[in-house]
């Protein structure tokens, strides 16, 4: 049987390995979030390499990509940020599945292993910040304190006790972007027997 792979995409003067990566990195443009497009590769030791996938310059992370997480792909994604993360003092966050609310999860990594579980990009009440938000009561009891969101990106009000708002129209509409964007395709990625129609 044939292997699947993912189709190299044009965008935005970079060319992604997958169609997904090119749709989150249309949603980090529609947010302003700025974006740099595996910056850097890294030896981790033990002869292990890494190229993450984005590095958020405004929000200070790492971020890694991944259509689906089984389990081996989520261990090998954790331990490689987790890794990076001790390497460089930096989190990473790990996005796996769909760029729409509630289909992605993110987790968020630091050299310990994943820290926080996320479903969620939603903005601050206050400023143009944004934030991750988990969907599930964590033990924080009215549900309005930092055990239920974490703060991504430049906050200009510091405003850190109100609750951030989900699907706010600036955040929907980089998700819809997102979701639209058509990419080039061409005759000869058919002709490589990358598309059957």
């Amino acid at each position: 049987m044939n292997e699947i792979r993912p189709i190299e995409t044009l965008y935005n003067g970079y060319r992604f390995r997958s169609r997904l990566e090119a749709r989150w990195a249309v949603f980090f443009d529609k947010l302003s979030v700025p974006y740099i497009y595996e910056p850097e590769g890294y030896e981790l030791g033990d002869g292990i390499r890494y190229l993450p996938d984005f590095w958020l310059p405004t929000w200070d992370r790492w971020v890694e990509i991944k259509p689906k997480l089984d389990e081996q792909n989520r261990r090998r994604a954790v331990d490689l940020l987790a890794a990076l993360s001790g390497a460089t003092g930096k989190i990473g966050l790990l996005f796996a599945g769909d760029v729409w609310p509630a289909r992605t999860q993110i987790l968020a990594v630091d050299d310990g292993g994943v820290y926080s579980d996320y479903t969620r990009i939603a903005e601050c009440r206050r400023c143009d910040g944004l934030c991750l938000l988990k969907t599930m009561d964590d033990g924080d009891d009215d549900g309005t304190g930092s055990f239920g969101w974490g703060e991504v990106g430049p906050h200009t009000c510091r405003d850190h006790e109100h609750w951030p708002v989900e699907n706010t129209e600036r955040v929907m509409a980089a998700y819809r972007a997102a979701r639209g964007a058509r990419f080039e395709f061409r005759r000869r990625d058919v002709d490589r027997g990358q598309s059957h129609g």
